[in-house]
């Protein structure tokens, strides 16, 4: 079986590809990592709205699901982005829902 994405899901996968490399390039994180303070980071990530990715729109998420959360892991990884808010929000917001 072979299994693709659709072209929207690409989409949203090169989207936060690129938004990562322009925001958060090898140097910036390392100074992020380095200093300690991820705070810069996790502030682009709640207002360019990527927090909310894959999060239930009757919570005030953007919507999408286990798709869109396993791309953003994915780039985020990729990108060694310091995304502890990212992993706290995921887990959080289905857990309080509940």
């Amino acid at each position: 079986m072979r299994w693709d994405l659709a072209d929207e899901q690409e989409m949203f996968r090169d989207s936060l590809q690129e938004w990562l490399d322009r925001f958060a390039p090898a140097e910036t994180v390392h100074g992020w990592l380095g200093t300690g303070d991820v705070a810069a980071f996790e502030r682009l990530l709640v207002s360019n709205g990527w927090l909310a990715v894959g999060s239930a729109e009757d919570y005030g998420g953007q919507g999408g699901g286990l798709l869109e959360l396993a791309l953003t892991a994915e780039q985020l990884g990729r990108h060694c982005a310091p995304s502890s808010a990212w992993m706290a929000s995921v887990l959080a917001i289905p857990a309080l829902a509940g």
